[in-house]
């Protein structure tokens, strides 16, 4: 049985353009893999946000309650071996949004948390989650 050129042609061009897509999806997902990712807790009291850019934490109190809105963040630096947890920043209702830069290595996973605050202090009971990012 003779199977005609252009059938064959067609074929080894269908392998081809498969194969220079699975090189180029790869690509692009292991790319993503290394870049940073940016996290945001909201609710109706404020919100706090970390981006990776720059890693920089944002909280903003947009609720005048009593309560501040306070933005906490921790990560292990695995090159000196120290864990670091701060009460990074605490935002009050009417003097718009609190911000703070880091230090932090790229690719690091950190966890960010937000509490509402009275006085500089979490107000126990009144934290969500702990949601992660990558500096």
């Amino acid at each position: 049985m003779n199977v005609p050129t252009t059938a064959i042609a067609a074929l080894i061009r269908r392998v081809a353009l498969t194969s220079v897509s699975a090189v180029a999806l790869t690509g692009l997902s292991a790319s993503a893999a290394f870049a940073g990712q940016s996290q945001e807790i909201a609710t109706e009291g404020g919100s706090v946000v970390f981006r990776d850019r720059g890693e920089t934490i944002r909280a903003l109190d947009e609720r005048r309650d009593g309560y501040g809105v306070g933005a906490y963040l921790e990560w292990y630096d695995k090159e000196d071996g120290e864990y670091h947890r701060d009460h990074a920043i605490d935002a009050t209702s009417g003097k718009g949004p609190a911000r703070r830069s880091f230090a932090i290595r790229e690719g690091t996973i950190v966890g960010l948390m937000m509490c509402y605050t009275r006085n500089g202090h979490a107000v126990p009971g009144m934290c969500s989650e702990k949601q992660q990012a990558v500096a």
